[in-house]
């Protein structure tokens, strides 16, 4: 199964990235083992079965033209590329101010570009990454964090959900738990010798 939010699988494709849109042309190789989207930037966008752990790329990038921006996208896709990871998607969240100034290679910035890669790629390539972002001068900052994946998979059971809280299988499985804890605390007891404190509490 194929996915990647970027395009759909067309003859013709456009991918708007930093407010351009990019016209490329999808074509499937000979082994059928991977496919490959070019477009007139020069480079691929691999698409593969994978069962590699997906992470979410934030960068922040310095403000720079829009030939200069497609310039840092390629540079970060490419090291994705070269780690033998997939891009599942890019979002520009456009030029912001950001909330203090930040101090980068040398120079301080006070706004940025703000994007979000979705990505798949090896666990163990992951600190490669991190190292080539960091060095990257147009790259202010970049934090990679693991997606969880989520389950899907909920049934929807209307009568369950109509029978008031104490009938419910859910709130009556809680109850049962928490008896079961109160059952394993020990209780202390007074060694008085009556079957009641006998001071006043």
């Amino acid at each position: 199964m194929y996915s990647l939010s970027l395009f759909s699988i067309k003859t013709d494709l456009i991918v708007p990235i930093c407010g351009i849109h990019i016209v490329g042309r999808y074509r499937i190789l000979g082994d059928n083992s991977s496919e490959v989207f070019e477009n007139q930037l020069g480079f691929g966008l691999w698409i593969h079965c994978s069962i590699m752990p997906s992470y979410e790329l934030a960068m922040l990038t310095r403000s720079l033209s829009k030939p200069d921006m497609v310039s840092i996208l390629k540079r970060t896709a490419n090291a994705i590329f070269d780690c033998g990871g997939i891009i599942r998607s890019i979002e520009n969240l456009g030029k912001r101010a950001m909330p203090y100034k930040t101090s980068s290679h040398g120079a301080v910035h006070r706004e940025a570009n703000y994007f979000v890669l979705m990505f798949d790629a090896p666990p163990s390539k992951l600190e490669d990454l991190k190292r080539d972002y960091n060095r990257d001068v147009d790259i202010i900052r970049s934090r990679i964090f693991k997606v969880q994946p989520q389950d899907t998979n909920h049934e929807c059971n209307i009568q369950e959900e109509m029978k008031p809280a104490p009938y419910r299988s859910e709130v009556i499985k809680l109850i049962e738990e928490i008896k079961r804890k109160e059952e394993k605390q020990t209780k202390f007891k007074y060694n008085t010798g009556f079957d009641y404190y006998p001071f006043q509490k």
